[in-house]
């Protein structure tokens, strides 16, 4: 696979459209290169200095443009800052993002620690972040507590608290196994794989399946009611 296949997707379409109209347009030139380094300079709004090196298995790159000034891993992790009253209960504390910067894999929403933690109010919550930007799987937390939350079917208030997929106390990260578990899913390694982005076989579970049934009946019971003030006007008018 080449590295512009292994790459492509952590830069914006914008710069790599930018970059490949520079190249077309012969404003990069190389200007050292051997089996472990290539130095080039790009001719842009101004003059760029590029530098890959490759070291075993890594592979560095470094470049003087301004896409090169931002922190990269605070482009992947976007924190909503403080809000009040509303505004504040729209938005997840943290949302993570795919190789894009754009797209959301999974919502975060951190709580204060409470005897309290599992709770219908904040799971139902945590689950309508992901319902509404169709993620599968958001992460509800207060530090000490951890729990991965199944967002497949619209939140329903008396429901909430069979979604939970994954349930984790801080003591546990020290198991090897259980911790894995956490790592399959929200590791950077797998959100930039998009394996958050679909739940593993051994997910799909019961309580999930419920979830949806319960969410069928829901809707069945609006609609006969619906149905049923309907025709009660109709004979009323008649």
């Amino acid at each position: 696979m080449s590295l512009t296949s292994q790459f492509y997707q952590s830069f914006d379409s914008s710069i790599r459209g930018r970059g490949y109209a520079y190249f077309r347009q012969g404003a990069v030139r190389i200007s050292y290169g051997d089996e472990r380094e290539v130095k080039a300079m790009v001719r842009g709004s101004e003059r760029y200095s590029i530098n890959l090196t490759v070291d075993g298995s890594d592979f560095f790159v470094s470049c003087t443009c301004p896409y090169f000034d931002r922190d990269l891993y605070e482009q992947e992790v976007k924190v909503e800052r403080s809000g009040t009253g509303s505004e504040r209960r729209r938005r997840a504390d943290y949302a993570f993002l795919a190789p894009n910067f754009r797209d959301v894999r999974f919502y975060v929403e951190a709580r204060k620690t409470s005897l309290d933690f599992d709770n219908r109010d904040y799971y139902f919550q945590t689950i309508r972040y992901g319902w509404n930007s169709r993620t599968p799987l958001a992460v509800l937390t207060d530090f000490e507590q951890f729990r991965a939350l199944d967002c497949r079917y619209e939140p329903d208030i008396e429901d909430v608290l069979n979604r939970a997929l994954l349930k984790f106390h801080y003591t546990d990260y020290a198991d090897r196994e259980r911790f894995s578990e956490i790592y399959h899913l929200f590791s950077r390694e797998s959100v930039t794989a998009g394996r958050s982005k679909s739940l593993p076989p051994g997910f799909q579970n019961p309580k999930a399946k419920l979830a949806s049934a319960h969410c069928f009946r829901r809707a069945a019971t609006r609609a006969l009611t619906n149905l049923s003030c309907n025709a009660w006007m109709s004979t009323a008018k008649n």
